[in-house]
């Protein structure tokens, strides 16, 4: 909860900051605030760092597909690294 609340206030400061905003989500999502992390997540996914976009995506896909593991589909992003590395599985 402390790392949490450390960066519950950077990210109110510098709310612009993908790698803040990337850190707060993680610690929300480490402290269960799913809705939180997700909807920062979110942010960054819509922002203009490439890198950090494509991170806070995937990640965001991962959440929602461990809270509905009924549904029947794998994330974008795990169909990717299998497709990379189809070895992976083995």
């Amino acid at each position: 909860p402390y790392a949490y609340s450390l960066l519950q206030d950077a990210a109110s400061k510098q709310p612009n900051d993908p790698a803040v905003l990337s850190l707060f989500a993680t610690a929300a999502l480490a402290v269960g605030r799913i809705d939180q992390a997700t909807n920062t997540m979110n942010l960054v996914a819509a922002g203009t760092n490439t890198a950090h976009a494509t991170a806070a995506r995937s990640l965001v896909e991962r959440v929602e597909f461990a809270l509905r593991p009924d549904a029947n589909r794998v994330p974008a992003s795990v169909e990717q690294a299998i497709a990379n590395d189809p070895d992976s599985l083995a």
